[in-house]
């Protein structure tokens, strides 16, 4: 959507389920290849992931979620910015959409993220490092 690229295969699994396993995935009809019994999964149709599915779809459809994400999204962009700000040559590069929003720190400045993300956590701030910087 961000790119109004129309896909005509769409998979998703982890999120789908909110924490139960489950995957899907959905086509458009000229790429729908699979008869019934053609692909078996291992955790498709037990009433308990239909159930989580179900529910994280309604979340989705009526709850606001995505305009949450998107908000909050902004938010976490408006915070790395005035960190970029406050601190510059420390942040090289701010980078994604929503809740997948990243910074990149300076190569020069001698530390990796993984190094970051460890004292952030020390002060109670849960991160993830993706890459070296």
């Amino acid at each position: 959507e961000n790119l109004n690229v129309e896909p005509d295969v769409f998979t998703i699994a982890k999120a789908l389920g909110g924490g139960v396993p489950i995957g899907a995935m959905l086509c458009k009809s000229h790429c729908n290849v699979f008869g019934p019994g053609d692909h078996a999964t291992t955790f498709g149709g037990n009433p308990l992931a239909c159930a989580a599915g179900l529910a994280v779809t309604k979340a989705i459809d009526e709850d606001n979620l995505l305009e949450n994400v998107a908000a909050r999204g902004a938010q976490l962009r408006a915070g790395l910015e005035l960190i970029q700000t406050q601190h510059p040559g420390w942040v090289k590069d701010i980078r994604g959409w929503g809740l997948i929003t990243g910074l990149e720190i300076s190569d020069d400045q001698g530390v990796t993220a993984g190094e970051v993300v460890g004292a952030a956590i020390k002060e109670g701030l849960l991160l993830v490092p993706a890459g070296t910087h």
